[in-house]
């Protein structure tokens, strides 16, 4: 989580590329989403406590971010962030039940 925090604060050298428009919203969603599922995988801990510790570390890495005078605190961030986490969520229930699903199919034949 270091690195993720180091990468986030992180100063880019030279004129910023333009992107598309909310391509750094896509890109803090994906981040949080691979985020979570590192989490997941490698803290075994109530879920909830999980998703808060994510959701309230993309909190704080905003915040730290408006105190840089380079960089700039945004809500939008912060939701991008929360939407990774949901998405993430919402696959991996989707693959919980989809091997539910096969393992009864499975097991009936």
């Amino acid at each position: 989580m270091t690195l993720v925090t180091i990468l986030f604060l992180i100063k880019i050298g030279g004129p910023i590329p333009k992107t598309p428009a909310h391509t750094d919203k896509v890109v803090h969603c994906v981040i949080f989403f691979g985020l979570t599922w590192l989490v997941f995988r490698a803290i075994s801990k109530p879920k909830w406590i999980l998703i808060t510790s994510l959701a309230v570390y993309g909190a704080v890495i905003e915040v730290i971010q408006g105190l840089f005078p380079y960089r700039s605190a945004s809500l939008l961030d912060f939701v991008a962030d929360l939407a990774g986490i949901g998405l993430f969520l919402i696959l991996a229930a989707i693959v919980t039940q989809f091997r539910r699903f096969r393992n009864t199919s499975s097991e009936e034949s």
